[in-house]
């Protein structure tokens, strides 16, 4: 079956941080998949079962589907266990010869108070001036990271 043509070069498709049949219906539709993951041990953990999951589809859905790279998200560079976890999911990602992105994503206050609030950073960002053109640079460098450039910042 053909597929009709898109308007668009690129359509991110954001997940829950469960592999129920959401995150499998977007890995069977997607051609790659970002893995967005934090630097905490337990976040690490999980990894191996997104890597399962994404092994399944390709194995009965989409066998053209890759894995773009892992994302590091709410990073807290602050705390002690921050390092250790990171050189864990730097190894996993060699391991697995998966790109781990050098742009991180900072934990910002700001990213949950305007998710609980069901609200985008754009609309939230009256309160949190100092922390949205953050996060703006942020997004972007890391978007042309992913698509096939370096960081702008």
């Amino acid at each position: 079956m053909a597929l009709p043509e898109s308007k668009y070069d690129y359509v991110l498709i954001d997940c829950p941080p469960s592999l129920d049949y959401l995150t499998t219906s977007a890995f069977t539709a997607a051609d790659e998949a970002a893995i967005v993951a934090e630097s905490e041990l337990f976040s690490n953990m999980g990894l191996v079962e997104i890597f399962h999951s994404i092994a399944t589809v390709q194995r009965f859905f989409n066998p053209s589907l890759t894995i773009a790279g892992i994302i590091v998200n709410k990073l807290r560079s602050e705390t002690t266990g921050h390092r250790y976890a990171m050189d864990e999911l730097a190894e996993f990602a060699q391991r697995n010869q998966i790109k781990l992105f050098n742009t991180r994503v900072p934990y910002r206050r700001a990213i949950e108070d305007s998710r609980i609030q069901a609200l985008g950073l754009d609309e939230y960002r009256t309160e949190h001036s100092k922390t949205y053109p953050e996060l703006v640079t942020v997004f972007d460098d890391l978007l042309s990271e992913m698509i096939g450039g370096e960081p702008n910042g």
